[in-house]
């Protein structure tokens, strides 16, 4: 709005100067003559004003649609990936949960196993994992610090445990499952040890 009232100052101005170069004929009706080219100007700068001001209009409306749409589109990341076979862990060493069923946003890598913030925000994590023979214990990682913890010691029997933190990220910042060594039970039909995520505003 401010942009259309410099404009039509500006034009007003250019109009004046326009006034100030109208020099009455010296025919018959100077006066009638320079009245009726002042309202041609006139009605010219109205419609010009108004023209642009429709499209200065849409053009906000439509920077605004697109800057909603931007940010409708950030709020949509989440992801769950599963562990795929069963795989033995060294201490330290992060669970590359490496079969992708969700990954919108694409803030989690299947190769390193971390989800990585797209956008700063507040997210929610779930893990579940799984074994029927060892005991295993992992944290839920956020850089480097522990959120929650799970242990499993099936002996011998097919055993689940699970947890959940809800974290602030900034963006760039990662979150991991990382395991104090030993094995954990993976298949691609049974998803026993899952790894998910999802923003939540």
């Amino acid at each position: 709005m401010e942009f259309i009232n410099c404009l039509a100052a500006i034009l007003c101005t250019l109009f004046l100067s326009s006034i100030g170069s109208m020099e009455p004929d010296g025919g018959g009706c100077p006066r009638f003559a320079f009245e009726h080219k002042l309202l041609e100007s006139l009605v010219r700068v109205e419609h010009a004003v108004t023209t642009l001001g429709n499209k200065i209009n849409n053009l906000e409306e439509r920077i605004n649609t697109l800057e909603s749409t931007d940010k409708s589109n950030s709020k949509m990341i989440a992801f769950t990936a599963v562990l795929d076979r069963t795989k033995k862990f060294s201490n330290g060493d992060i669970v590359n949960f490496n079969l992708v069923l969700n990954n919108a946003g694409n803030g989690y890598d299947r190769n390193s196993g971390r989800f990585t913030a797209p956008v700063s925000g507040t997210y929610m994590f779930a893990f579940q994992i799984e074994h029927y023979t060892n005991k295993i214990v992992v944290h839920l990682m956020f850089e480097n610090v522990r959120q929650c913890s799970a242990v499993i010691e099936p002996k011998g029997k097919s055993t689940q445990s699970a947890g959940n933190a809800i974290i602030a990220l900034q963006r760039g910042q990662s979150v991991w499952i990382e395991t104090l060594g030993g094995e954990l039970y993976g298949n691609d039909n049974f998803y026993g040890t899952v790894f998910s995520g999802a923003f939540l505003f």
